[in-house]
């Protein structure tokens, strides 16, 4: 405690000596000076003047303090180190202070004499001198992937040697402000972390001394990074509408987008063409669904991300794959309408009926199956009904259905029987109804046996013949049990004939006289039939005759017909020897005709076959057929027994051929058969055939062809 005592005691009386060494070119050194002028660069030292008279005789323990500047305490070896801005203790030596051009016009320094209660404080004045700072290193922009650290350089010259600050501006070089985050804001090199928070901005260093300030360009910072927030997500829609899919990314620099897909599950994956955004919007269509989308970003050298997959479900709207049919049924009978769509999700049904031949519907409720079924009634005859298919995605309406409901039908006319001649047409009708509007059906039948494509209310038979005779009904269909009409009887005439028999069938051209015919004409069949003679012609053409020519009108020929049509005359005149009459009668039953003719052949005057009277003791047919082209037979019959006699003549008058020579009977058929008395066949012409029996003749001719 006495050491600490004296010493103390001596620091109080002990007297500091200064000495300034102002360093320019040269140093010196000042004693006793309370203020100096030190310039940028120069130092002063100080010391003590009698360590005798300090405490303890030397600068031990004594308190240096100072209040700008940089204080270099010296050891005895020389040399010395920077001492912040706070208290120190010099051991020994020289206190020296040396202003660093930090722009401080003035530095107090305190020395205090520590157990002597004594001080001495030592004013510095500074005076500003050198030059002002001059940038030679730019700072340069930087571009580089987020991770690396960023390191800014800069530099610059001046006298004093300037501070550097680095500024920062956010918005472009608009305004600046105080670097105050990054290591070295206060020295020529920034060392910044590269974070993409920092991308865009600019920075730039300012150097100040005393005499003045320069500033660098700015270095403006760019940073890349494929940082990814969240990728697509999942996504449903329906067909036709856009689907899309985002990737939440914070990407800096020139990233590159690419959409891959993938329709088996995620086994393979295909470049969706076009897509190289951060969003992939497309049409979507049911063969989309299923199908797995993912992102890939890539960002230069900053590599690349690959979003987890999204699915995509595409529902769609219904589309109507089975139309309802319509119904047609009787009072009571269930009524059933079915229907089907394609729909995802699936979709529901309402059915709707219309009793206004469609212009309002009604829903029908509690029906929401795809099949309507209900037992039918006559008051909803001509309903009409469809269903509605709805979803998410939309909604598809059926076509629509009637509904027929009727009852068992009723017939109201029955066919009536009826006779017609053949050839003629006849109509069979039946009339029948039903309530409702359900159709009903007609099936006629002969005999009992359906009647094909005869399913009208009406059944006609046209040119009717002996086959359509029978037994004709309809069966009616509708609702229940068919019904069945009455038999209408059909009865057929059969077709009308004729046979035509004339009283001569030769005359003499050596007359010239006319001579009367009678025809014979026997009819049968028909129902009313009416007969006439149709035609009279030649075997000469150019003088044939027809009914009504009068003598005259033919120049060797003439005729004339009686009102009945039974009798005619003809005249042959010279040169109608041989010439050949076909008479020709017809009968007409509406819509039939039936035809017969016979022959009457001139003679010539000097016909052997021709002399003596027609006999009245026989009768003789006409010869069949005639003409003929193989044989011809005629039939002869008497009252008595009178020898008969056939011949052929030729229409000269000579004998063919010899076919009965005293016959004795009643009757018989004589055949010839075309040939002569040698049996050859004779040419085609016309020749006569003559039985002589009874003391007379009858004749008749025969054309052969």
């Amino acid at each position: 405690m006495a050491s600490f005592t004296t010493r103390l005691a001596r620091g109080v009386a002990a007297l500091f000596a200064l000495t300034l060494l102002f360093l320019a070119s040269t140093s010196s050194t000042a004693f006793g000076q309370t203020s100096y002028t030190i310039s940028p660069g120069g130092s002063i030292t100080l010391a003590t003047v009698d360590q005798a008279g300090m405490c303890g005789g030397d600068m031990s323990n004594r308190n240096v303090s100072f209040t700008n500047g940089t204080l270099y305490v010296l050891g005895t070896a020389a040399g010395g180190s920077p001492v912040s801005t706070f208290k120190s203790y010099i051991d020994a030596g020289w206190v020296v202070y040396t202003h660093n051009g930090d722009g401080a016009t003035q530095v107090t320094i305190t020395i205090s004499g520590d157990g002597c209660g004594n001080s001495r404080t030592v004013t510095v004045n500074i005076t500003q001198s050198g030059t002002a700072p001059t940038v030679t290193l730019h700072p340069q922009s930087v571009t580089l992937c987020e991770g690396p650290n960023i390191v800014l350089r800069s530099a610059a010259s001046g006298s004093p040697v300037p501070t550097a600050h680095w500024q920062v501006s956010t918005d472009d070089g608009a305004t600046w402000a105080d670097e105050t985050v990054w290591q070295g804001r206060d020295s020529d090199t920034l060392l910044m972390s590269s974070t993409t928070g920092i991308t865009g901005y600019q920075y730039r260093n300012v150097y100040t001394n005393a005499n003045g300030s320069d500033t660098t360009d700015a270095a403006t910072i760019t940073t890349q990074s494929s940082y990814l927030f969240s990728g697509p997500a999942n996504a449903a829609v329906c067909a036709g509408t856009t689907a899309t899919f985002a990737a939440v990314v914070a990407a800096v620099g020139s990233p590159v987008y690419r959409w891959e897909v993938s329709t088996d599950a995620g086994g393979s994956w295909t470049t969706v063409d076009g897509a190289t955004t951060a969003t992939l919007a497309f049409t979507a269509d049911p063969s989309h669904d299923g199908n797995l989308y993912r992102m890939i970003l890539t960002n230069g050298g900053c590599g690349t991300i690959t979003t987890d997959p999204a699915s995509l479900a595409v529902t769609y709207a219904p589309t109507v794959t089975t139309e309802p049919i319509a119904n047609e049924i009787c009072d009571g009978q269930t009524a059933t309408f079915i229907v089907a769509a394609t729909a995802s999700p699936a979709a529901t049904v309402l059915w709707q009926v219309s009793t206004d031949g469609g212009s309002a519907w009604s829903e029908i409720a509690g029906e929401t199956s795809t099949t309507l079924s209900f037992t039918a009634s006559a008051s909803q005859d001509g309903g009409l009904y469809r269903a509605i298919f709805s979803n998410s995605c939309g909604a598809d309406t059926t076509a629509t259905a009637a509904l027929t409901v009727g009852s068992a039908p009723t017939i109201t006319g029955q066919p009536a029987s009826i006779a017609i001649c053949t050839g003629y047409s006849t109509t069979l009708e039946a009339t029948a109804t039903a309530l409702g509007s359900a159709p009903i059906t007609y099936q006629w039948r002969k005999g009992g046996v359906d009647i094909g494509l005869a399913t009208a209310s009406t059944y006609t038979i046209t040119d009717a013949t002996i086959d359509d005779a029978g037994s004709y009904d309809v069966v009616v269909t509708g609702c229940g049990a068919p019904v069945t009409s009455d038999a209408a009887i059909v009865t057929i005439a059969p077709p009308p004939s004729l046979a035509v028999t004339l009283n001569r069938s030769v005359i003499s051209s050596s007359v010239r006289a006319l001579v009367a015919i009678n025809a014979t004409v026997a009819t049968s069949g028909g129902c009313s039939t009416r007969v006439e003679l149709d035609a009279i012609t030649s075997s000469d053409a150019d003088t044939g005759v027809v009914p009504g020519d009068l003598a005259g009108d033919i120049v060797a020929d003439s005729l004339d017909v009686s009102p009945a049509e039974r009798t005619f005359q003809l005249r042959a005149e010279a040169a109608a020897a041989g010439r050949v009459y076909t008479i020709v009668y017809r009968i007409t039953d509406g819509a039939y005709e039936a035809f017969d003719t016979s022959h009457v052949v001139a003679l010539p005057s000097t016909a052997t076959f021709a002399s003596g009277p027609e006999s009245t003791g026989f009768t003789m047919t006409e010869a069949t057929p005639n003409p003929t082209s193989t044989s011809a037979s005629f039939t002869i019959a008497s009252g008595a027994a009178c020898a008969a006699s056939a011949y052929i003549y030729s229409t000269s008058g000579m004998i063919v051929k010899t076919l009965l020579t005293n016959y004795l009977g009643t009757g018989t058929t004589i055949t010839w058969d075309l040939t002569n008395n040698a049996g050859v066949r004779v040419p085609a012409g016309v020749y006569i055939y003559q039985v002589k029996s009874c003391g007379g003749r009858r004749s008749g001719a025969i054309i052969v062809l």
